[in-house]
Order: C-alpha cells, then sequence, then structure tokens
C-alpha cells in the first residue's frame, strides 16, 4: 500500500490522514481477502490475485451489512465492518481446523506496477499525478536495470525497496504540487463529485430514510457504492473529497488493475502479458464521450467499476466450479453489483443471458441459465425496494443516429483490437464472446436512442473485459512484430503521430468551425465524422497498405503470414488508443489556451469550503439548512427545473452545502436530487425552491414561519443574489464572507 499512500500524499492531503486512509484500505483488503476464502474452493491463490479480491469483498460486503443495518433497523452503518471482520475471524479459525489455504507470491515486479497502473488511471483527470507516475516508473527501470550492480541495495527488503521508489515519487511530486495555489486533488471536484460527497455522507447516516439533498424525503437510486464511501470517511474521520474523491477513485483503480492482473496471471503466469494487460486498461480513451476507464473521475464510477470486475472474477470461478454455494452467494453478490450501478447489471445479465443461449444450442449446457435466473430476480427485488425513482436523463428519442453507431462501432474494434485472439482458453473465449455480444445490444441500443439517457454507460464497462483477454494477444502480437515483415520499422510511430496529429487538430478546430459555412470539407472530416471512426480508417488502410507491401516482398525467410498480420493489426490498433490518451490529456490545456476559460467551471471556491466547514463545526447534526443557491427563476409545480441558460443549470447542479456541511437541506442542486436533470419538481419541492428564493429576494415573517414550519433553523444567502443587508428581523447573522451571509432564522 505504499503506492497508494504515496498518491495520496502527492496529491495535496495532509500525511496523517494519507497514512490513516492508506492503513484503512490495507486492512480492509486483508479482511476481505481473509473473508473470500470461505466462499471459494480453491486451495491457492497468488497474491495478486487474492488483493483484488480482498479489495472488492472488502468493500462490497461492509457497504452492503452497513446499508441494510443502517435502514432497516436503524443500527449505525459502521457496524458493516463488524460482519467483515466477523466473516474474516471466522475463516481464520476454520483454517485452523480442517482447511489450508496457501497464498503463492506474485512476482515482486508486480507489487510496484499495480500502483504505478492505479495512478497512471487516475493521471489522465489529475496531471500533477504523471510526475508521481514517471519518477515512480523511472525509480522501477532503474532498479531493474541496474539491480546487479546494487548488491547492498538488492540485499534489503522488498518493502524497502518499495518504500524509497514511493517515497521519493511522493515527495518530489508533493514539492512540486506546493507551487499550486491549491492541492491537486481539488482539481477534480466537480459536480459529481460533490454529489457523491453528499450521497456518501447521507446514506451513512440515515440509508434511504431520509436525504441530505431533500430533508425528510427518501433517497433512490443506485446508492451501495455511497454506503461504502460514507462508511469509510466516518471510519477514517477524514477530510471532505478525500474518501469519495481521490482516495475512492485510487482505491477503485487499484483494485480493477489487481483483478485485471490477478486473472491475466492465474492464466498466462507471464509478467509481461500482466504489463500488457493493464496497459490496455490504462490507455483506452476515447474522443466520442471521453470514454475513460471509469467513464470520470468519480468514487461511484471507480468502486462500482471494480465490484463489475469482481462479478466477473466470480462468474469465471463458477464456470469453473470453484465457487461453494453459487446459488445462494452469487445473485445476491451480482445484484449488489446492480446496486452499485444499475448499468453494469444489465451488462452482465444481458450478455450472460445470451452466452447461455448459445451453450445451450450448441452444447446442451445449462450452467449459467439457473444462475442468471436468480440473479435477475434477486435485482427486480433490489430495484423495487431501492432503486425505484429514479429519473431518466432526458425524455428518450427513438431514431437511428448513424454517426453515432459508426463512431462506437470504431470505439469497439479500436478498443478490443478488432477482436483477434492468438491462443484462447474457455474462460477467455466467455469475456471475449461477453464484449461482442455486448457491443452488438448496447451499441445497438444507444445508436437508436442518441445517448441521452446514459445509456453509453451501458457499454463502457465491457472495456475492463477488453483488458483481460486482449492482454496476452497484445504481448504475442510484440514479440511477433519483428517477424511481421513490416516494410519500415517507422510504420508503428507513424500511425501514433497521425492520430495524435488528427487528435490535436480537432480539438484546436473543431468549435472554431462547427458553425462556419467555410471550409465543408475539413468541417466534415473534423465535426461531422465522429472521430474514433476517422481513426480506426486510417488504422485500417496503413494495415493494409502494410500487408499489401508486405506481401510483395518475395523473402522467403519470414514471409507475411495470417498470425504476424494480425499482430500488426493489434499493435497499430493500441498505438492509436496510447494517441488517443495523451490527445485526451492535453486537451484542456489547448482549449483554455485557444478559447480561454470561458466555460461555467463548478468548482468549489475557497468561500463556499469556508462556509460549509463552518456550518460543520457550528450547527447540530440533525438541523436543517436552506439557501438561494438555485438559478433565480421561480418552478410551477410540474414545471421541469431550470436547465437554461447553462449558468442556471450549473447553479442548480451543484449541492456544495451538504457536502461540506453533511448536513441536511429544505432543498438543495434540485436538478440532482431528484436523480433525473431537469426533471419536473414535485408540488412540495417546487414550494421549496419557490420559498427560498422569495425569502432571500423580499422576506418577511409568513415566509420565516413558512421556513421553519420545515424544520429550517439556517439559511445560507448568496450575497449578489439577495438585495437585502439587514436582517435583524429574521434573525441573526453568524457568518459571512464575501460571497455568502449564514443567517441563524429566529
Amino acid at each position: 500500500m505504499f503506492g497508494l499512500c504515496g498518491m495520496l500524499f502527492s496529491v495535496g492531503f495532509g500525511l496523517k490522514d494519507t497514512l490513516t486512509v492508506s492503513l484503512f484500505f490495507l486492512i480492509t483488503s486483508i479482511l476481505g481477502a481473509l473473508a473470500y476464502v470461505q466462499l471459494g474452493k480453491r486451495e491457492t491463490y497468488s497474491t495478486l490475485e487474492l488483493f483484488g479480491v480482498g479489495i472488492s469483498f472488502g468493500t462490497i460486503v461492509p457497504a452492503i451489512s452497513g446499508f441494510l443495518l443502517r435502514t432497516f433497523f436503524n443500527i449505525p452503518s459502521i457496524y458493516g465492518y463488524v460482519i467483515l471482520i466477523a466473516l474474516a475471524l471466522s475463516t481464520v479459525i476454520r483454517s485452523r481446523r480442517n482447511r489450508t489455504v496457501a497464498v503463492v507470491p506474485s512476482p515482486e515486479l508486480l507489487a510496484l506496477i499495480l500502483p504505478i497502473s492505479a495512478a497512471a488511471a487516475f493521471a489522465e483527470f489529475n496531471h500533477i499525478t504523471y510526475l508521481f507516475v514517471l519518477i515512480s516508473g523511472g525509480g522501477l527501470f532503474f532498479y531493474k536495470k541496474f539491480e546487479n550492480w546494487l548488491v547492498s541495495f538488492h540485499a534489503m527488503s522488498i518493502k524497502i525497496k518499495y518504500f524509497l521508489i514511493f517515497s521519493i515519487s511522493a515527495s518530489i511530486t508533493r514539492l512540486v504540487d506546493n507551487q499550486f495555489q491549491i492541492p491537486s486533488w481539488r482539481t477534480i471536484v466537480f459536480i459529481d463529485q460533490i454529489f457523491d460527497e453528499s450521497q456518501a455522507a447521507s446514506i451513512a447516516r440515515y440509508g434511504i430514510t431520509d436525504n441530505l439533498f431533500v430533508a425528510g424525503a427518501r433517497m433512490p437510486g443506485h446508492t451501495l457504492t455511497h454506503a461504502w464511501a460514507g462508511i469509510a470517511q466516518i471510519i477514517t474521520d477524514s477530510p471532505v473529497f478525500m474518501i469519495s474523491g481521490a482516495a475512492g477513485v485510487l482505491f477503485g483503480n487499484l483494485g480493477v488493475s489487481a483483478l485485471i492482473g490477478g486473472i491475466v496471471y492465474r492464466w498466462t503466469e507471464k509478467i509481461s502479458v500482466v504489463i500488457a494487460s493493464l496497459l490496455i486498461w490504462t490507455f483506452q480513451a476515447s474522443l466520442i464521450d471521453q470514454y475513460h476507464v471509469a467513464a470520470n473521475p468519480r468514487m461511484s464510477n471507480s468502486i462500482s467499476l471494480l465490484w463489475f470486475a469482481f462479478g466477473w472474477f466470480l462468474l469465471i470461478e463458477f464456470r469453473e466450479n470453484r465457487i461453494r454455494q453459487p446459488m445462494i452467494f452469487l445473485p445476491v453478490l451480482l445484484a449488489a453489483v446492480g446496486f452499485g450501478k444499475f448499468h453494469w447489471i444489465i451488462y452482465i445479465l444481458v450478455t450472460i443471458g445470451i452466452i447461455s443461449i448459445v451453450d445451450l444450442i450448441k452444447t446442451k449446457s445449462q450452467q449459467f441459465i439457473p444462475l442468471i435466473l436468480l440473479t435477475a430476480f434477486m435485482f427486480s427485488i433490489v430495484y423495487l425496494v431501492f432503486m425505484r425513482g429514479m429519473n431518466a436523463y432526458s425524455d428518450p428519442v427513438f431514431k437511428f443516429f448513424p454517426y453515432i453507431f459508426f463512431g462506437h462501432v470504431a470505439v469497439v474494434l479500436l478498443r478490443g483490437f478488432a477482436f483477434t485472439d492468438y491462443q484462447p482458453n474457455e474462460s477467455s473465449r466467455t469475456i471475449k464472446q461477453a464484449t461482442i455480444f455486448g457491443s452488438l445490444v448496447f451499441v445497438s441500443l444507444i445508436s437508436i436512442t442518441g445517448g441521452n439517457n446514459m445509456e453509453g454507460y451501458f457499454f463502457i464497462c465491457s472495456l475492463v473485459l477488453i483488458s483481460i483477454y486482449q492482454g496476452a494477444n497484445l504481448e504475442i502480437a510484440w514479440r511477433e512484430l519483428p517477424h511481421a515483415r513490416l516494410i519500415s520499422r517507422f510504420v508503428v510511430p507513424m500511425v501514433f503521430i497521425l492520430v495524435l496529429f488528427f487528435s490535436l487538430l480537432r480539438f484546436v478546430f473543431f468549435l472554431r468551425i462547427q458553425s462556419s459555412t467555410k471550409f465543408p470539407l475539413l468541417k466534415f472530416v473534423i465535426v461531422t465524422i465522429p472521430a474514433d471512426l476517422v481513426v480506426l480508417i486510417l488504422v485500417f488502410f496503413v494495415f493494409f497498405v502494410t500487408c499489401f507491401l508486405s506481401l510483395r516482398n518475395t523473402s522467403t525467410v519470414n514471409p507475411l503470414t495470417k498470425r504476424s498480420a494480425i499482430a500488426i493489426l493489434v499493435v497499430l490498433c493500441f498505438t492509436a488508443n496510447c494517441a488517443i490518451f495523451i490527445s485526451q490529456t492535453l486537451r484542456p490545456y489547448i482549449t483554455i489556451h485557444m478559447y480561454g476559460n470561458g466555460e461555467v467551471v463548478p468548482k468549489l471556491s475557497d468561500n463556499e469550503i469556508q462556509v460549509g466547514i463552518w456550518l460543520n463545526q457550528n450547527t447540530d447534526a440533525e438541523e436543517i439548512i436552506a439557501t438561494n443557491h438555485y438559478c433565480q427563476i421561480r418552478v410551477q409545480a410540474g414545471h421541469r427545473t431550470p436547465i437554461e441558460p447553462e449558468e442556471c443549470r450549473q447553479q442548480n447542479m451543484i449541492a456544495w452545502i451538504s457536502a461540506i456541511a453533511h448536513r441536511r437541506m429544505l432543498l438543495e442542486a434540485p436538478i440532482i436530487s431528484v436523480l433525473g436533470p431537469g426533471s419536473p419538481l414535485s408540488k412540495i419541492d417546487s414550494d421549496r425552491y419557490n420559498l427560498s428564493l422569495d425569502f432571500a429576494q423580499h422576506p418577511n415573517n409568513q415566509l420565516l414561519t413558512k421556513l421553519k414550519s420545515y424544520g429550517v433553523s439556517w439559511f445560507v444567502f448568496k450575497n449578489d443574489w439577495t438585495p437585502i443587508t439587514n436582517w435583524s428581523n429574521f434573525g441573526v447573522i453568524d457568518f459571512k464572507n464575501d460571497d455568502y451571509t449564514v443567517l441563524r432564522l429566529a
């Protein structure tokens, strides 16, 4: 865990909080691994595999148990970890009696690669982390390159080596980070992270019986990841946005890396294949909708994607008959994956369902059918009891969008290396089938709905599966490349340069020519055609030209074969993905440099953090707060929450008070608090919305009485949005800064 500790420290968190959270994550992983052993039948695990399983099981068990205890029995949610501890102790007691599980050490190199991979996946969202990755990778390279010379260093404990590498990386990165005005972890705190913080605190405190966004209202939605984050924050007493922000994202990335590496290493026992899989997992950004590893840097996405990967680990174990009582445990755990992210379980049910039908037709096998039926039944219960009430992002429009279709097809082929395969085993073949069937179903769904209701989430999770089964193919292709009879060794870097150049060109000129009538051909290529489709065409063009010219070579020493041709395609696709990822990283800088930072960026200001901390420290935990931090347009009952212009939309989406203060609000961030951006407000919600605006604009005793009837005891005013300067008739101003006033109601 030195790597995780170093990463957290390097992005600006305090040393004490960093050590506390890292130690908590380490204990969680150990307890999860011990608890999982009871579920598995295998007698031998690699440390890499057990580490990934430990992170997954160690987060999902306390999340489920803590959530249920708080919701139905009013028992504090932190007791969910008592359940995990009890399961771990049970394993220890049983192992002494009648069962011994052997742990086979993974090569020490992997222990260094995992944190670097997790950091690299996070670095695209937090650019200071690139420095941490670079220094850590450089230290690793230096050690492996000169380990024969460094006899005394080589004799040191492996833990000391890890400590030295990550300590140096973290210290240098932190020194650089300290040069900026704000710590770099705050650069990823946007609307989604603010929402995650509020919901995590809400679920941990109230379950679904109340919520911080709308006091007294039920909390719908897929909230299990927030249950874990809220419990973790309470136990570690960590600052706001640490668990629900950077730490949660990094921990989820680390777990997914470990699961990918553990599965691949068990199949192949090759470090080079593990590295290839982790590289594929990292370099998978997409120009269509910025399909990153976890969609965007959110704790809820990273942890739920971790559980998705864990779900597939369980399915692989089930296929190989290595799970105890699978019809009891697996439906519960897979349904929990859906409670973490609705889209993930739908993907699993659809893909495994199709695989089951294919197996039934081809081999008469019915292995998956009972499991899928039980899982679907269990998730239906979870959905009806906990998740109903979720609103769509916007009204569905069923219309075929050809460019969305072809663009996503390009993403599938580029990221899936055109589904090439050298040496599949039975389990990797199942994962490959899932990605193909998932692509067929969900790309079609996205293409007929336009992706307006987050349908893209049904597709993005397949990128994790691709990284699992394509790692071996990339490693073989890379070794095969010298025998592929390339016309020139410059072919691979040429594709990288061309894709990078096109991607950057598109960023530079997209906004400039999208409304222009000039340069129709350039506009068609850069604006109209999806960028990934252009990249795919470019890659296949280079591929076919290379193969054609290679076939013309009459040398019989190394003739071009199907195997070597596939190697060229795999390497070119991976090279293009690397270029896309790098161009995505540079995109914010290019946009700001070319167009200025004119967009509404919902970063938290110092004054907002100041207000939130004051409220957290000076108000009672059960008090209710109101605010006028909305779009300043009154809403009629049944009408939609204002979302235009863009400034209006931002004002109605940022739940910053509840996120920092951890207090219930009369109504905050109405666009997201009712889980449907732009959805109609109910009568009570519109009343609360308008009441807050009216009290800030023209307060009177009647409005004050109505506020207090809802239990409101504090009001936070945006100073620029109220003409009133004297509030003595309605309460006492207890705190004020340049932007906000906090009024204690009389």
